[in-house]
């Protein structure tokens, strides 16, 4: 029996994969195809939910993500007004949004220069030198969109449940804040790592009297400025993120009459003021920024290098970085089975008695001239 015209061209919209479409150049083009593609997803949905439709079909996991992605991509307007593709600013956040119907637990993440649909996985590994550097632990997250510094101590509880908790922890820089280190001070783990940079634009332009210049009495509740004027205000407060802060702010005449006001304020009006996370972690992310200049730090953090070599090893060896399989589940288990391949390398190297590789010297810092 020949299909009607229209199950004809459904057939013909919709058999292959978005990639095998060549969209149109003009933007006012794909939207228009857009929005005829959510009106069939409308018309499609709408006919599942009636009350004679069949409800095994309303169930299929299929039509469960194509209405997920519908709602998320398209205004919920009536049948009968046109159809209306979401703008960017509609868009549900990234850790929600489906980027594929392939894989509903994938989601776009980006790290510096590098974007991928997917997720990210935490290696933790061994540095001592009488042993074998081995994998520990092996975190994959989703979204992929998890911020680096809210993992260590899931890390370290997983760790600590296996009896392989460290007295130090080397991580990078974006696994270091003020609550990872007060977390791993709790369960007695060092957390070594570059700290975030203060994010006031004097710390940043290296110009004026940034937070870290004041000196802060937590008994007296009284901030003393670099030139010597003495806070007029302690106040109990919140920051952006609604984490407890203080508040603390200075005299208004003190202020305007300071030599230093240019430095201090910039061309802002009123006193200096500032937002400072309450004692406890103010106290460990300060110290941790003063540690992080000394000679001991940097030798200390050296350890982290092989690290780094461990995870260049697994994108080489394994291709670490490309999932050969959908679902988080069976990512996850991807990521066990190329943590346990890299172990049985590491300690088939270290019973060879081979050498660890050093950091490589790339092609042109080898012709630099060598001291005489």
């Amino acid at each position: 029996m020949a299909p009607s015209l229209g199950a004809h061209r459904v057939v013909h919209a919709y058999g292959r994969r978005i990639e095998a479409y060549r969209l149109p150049d003009a933007k006012a083009d794909r939207y228009a195809l857009a929005e005829a593609w959510g009106a069939d997803g409308r018309d499609l949905l709408t006919r599942l939910d009636a009350r004679d439709a069949d409800p095994t079909l309303r169930d299929l996991p299929a039509v469960q993500v194509l209405r997920w992605v519908w709602l998320q991509q398209f205004y919920a307007v009536p049948p009968e007004t046109p159809m209306r593709w979401r703008v960017a600013e509609d868009l549900p956040p990234a850790p929600q949004l489906i980027c594929t119907p392939y894989d509903v637990d994938a989601r776009f993440s980006k790290k510096r220069e590098t974007t991928w649909v997917g997720y990210k996985v935490h290696l933790t590994e061994t540095c001592d030198e009488a042993s074998p550097n081995l994998i520990t632990d092996v975190t994959t997250t989703t979204p992929a969109t998890t911020a680096d510094n809210t993992m260590p101590n899931t890390i370290q509880q997983q760790l600590k449940a296996r009896g392989l908790a460290p007295s130090e922890h080397l991580v990078d820089a974006g696994y270091v804040c003020a609550d990872t280190l007060l977390a791993s001070q709790k369960v007695t783990i060092d957390l070594i790592g570059p700290t975030p940079p203060e994010p006031s634009w004097r710390a940043k332009a290296g110009e004026g009297f940034a937070g870290s210049c004041f000196v802060l009495d937590w008994v007296a509740e009284v901030a003393t400025c670099p030139q010597g004027q003495a806070s007029v205000s302690w106040t109990a407060s919140a920051d952006l993120e609604g984490r407890p802060s203080v508040a603390i702010r200075f005299g208004t005449t003190s202020c305007a009459a300071c030599c230093a006001r240019s430095a201090c304020l910039g061309t802002a009006r009123g006193p200096r003021s500032l937002l400072v996370h309450e004692w406890a972690p103010y106290q460990a992310l300060h110290t941790a920024r003063q540690r992080q200049k000394t000679a001991v730090f940097k030798e200390q953090y050296a350890d982290r290098a092989g690290i780094e070599g461990t995870i260049s090893q697994a994108v080489r060896v394994s291709e670490l970085r490309r999932s050969r399989y959908i679902g988080y589940l069976k990512t996850r288990l991807m990521h066990f089975l190329v943590a346990a391949a890299l172990n049985l390398l590491h300690v088939a190297a270290w019973l060879a008695e081979v050498p660890r590789a050093r950091t490589r010297t790339s092609a042109f810092a080898r012709l630099a001239p060598v001291a005489t």
